[in-house]
């Protein structure tokens, strides 16, 4: 698209870069929303203290004297971070998508294909797109989108994986749980049927007592009889 609109008038590109500043917007809407445990996973905050990386509690032990430990899943910042917000970051630092490349001096958020020379006005200042003609430059601009999606791909990735971890984890868990639920289930049921063993045996002492008096209150001369030798 971009080399498509190397040749068209002023005009045409204004409405083309129209639609990639509707892009532009939508992906920092849901960079902002992609929060998760109140961390964000794609964008760093404005504070270089900021948190590099989101742990996940995987697991949960209690060992000798009580002492409890636990694991985690350490997702990196750096591996998927987009967008860093910290204006103290050296370009190194910078996110994938607002990070000004060498090869088109610009960033993906800042792409501009109206704006192929400097502009001192702009947020951050745009230097001069490198190239011998405007289709160099559209080259080079494009060199850069497509370095983005591969950096995007990579940082997916790592969250795919992450997430594939901690979903073995979840299914891990859920298992240990029923196992447990059983294991007390069965404990209970023992339980119930010593109860119940030992509770027919009481009723049967008890029967026997009720008809051992029974007998002798029917029978008193001859109980006596015994006493008297």
């Amino acid at each position: 698209m971009l080399l498509a609109k190397a040749t068209d008038s002023a005009t045409e590109r204004a409405k083309i870069q129209g639609e990639i500043a509707t892009y532009q917007a939508q992906l920092k809407d849901n960079i902002a929303g992609a929060s998760y445990a109140g961390s964000n996973l794609l964008k760093n905050g404005t504070a270089a203290t900021d948190p590099t990386k989101l742990s996940v509690i995987t697991s949960y032990n209690r060992g000798a004297g009580n002492a409890v430990t636990t694991g985690t899943i350490d997702i990196a910042f750096t591996a998927t971070r987009l967008i860093n917000s910290d204006p103290t970051a050296a370009t190194a630092n910078k996110g994938i998508l607002d990070k000004v490349s060498t090869v088109s001096q610009r960033s993906i958020l800042n792409l501009d294909v109206t704006k192929l020379g400097a502009d001192a006005t702009a947020t951050p200042p745009l230097l001069v797109v490198p190239g011998a003609t405007e289709a160099d430059q559209f080259n080079n601009m494009l060199t850069d989108i497509e370095s983005a999606l591969s950096s995007m791909s990579t940082a997916a990735a790592e969250l795919g994986a992450s997430k594939a971890r901690i979903d073995l984890q979840k299914d891990f868990v859920s298992k240990l749980s029923d196992s447990i639920d059983r294991g007390v289930g069965q404990l209970v049921d023992a339980d119930m049927n010593k109860e119940s063993t030992r509770l027919q045996a009481l009723q049967v002492q008890q029967q026997l007592g009720i008809q051992a008096l029974s007998i002798a209150n029917g029978n008193t001369q001859s109980v006596l009889s015994l006493f008297r030798g």
